[in-house]
């Protein structure tokens, strides 16, 4: 392989693994944007679609869930003082 080679794949790996975490973040399918990227798009313009798409609609209802509970531990620790 020549240098040209090696600087892509350097450059190419590190967005499909930013692609891979952005789409873990948002509740989405890892391994389908992942392929989606390095196949069919580029990894730049997948975590652009990412960013666009946001959170899944149950992504969204587990942060909500979790916000809650920290909440009411705050408050309950706050009661107990």
């Amino acid at each position: 392989m020549d240098s040209l080679t090696i600087i892509l794949f350097a450059i190419y790996i590190p967005l499909l693994v930013l692609v891979f975490r952005m789409a873990r973040r948002r509740g989405r399918n890892e391994a389908l944007w992942v392929a989606i990227s390095a196949v069919f798009i580029s990894p730049v313009i997948g975590a652009i679609v990412l960013l666009v798409l946001g959170e899944t609609d149950e992504r969204k209802k587990e942060k909500i869930i979790q916000e809650e509970e920290l909440r009411q531990s705050v408050r309950a620790k706050g009661l107990e003082k």
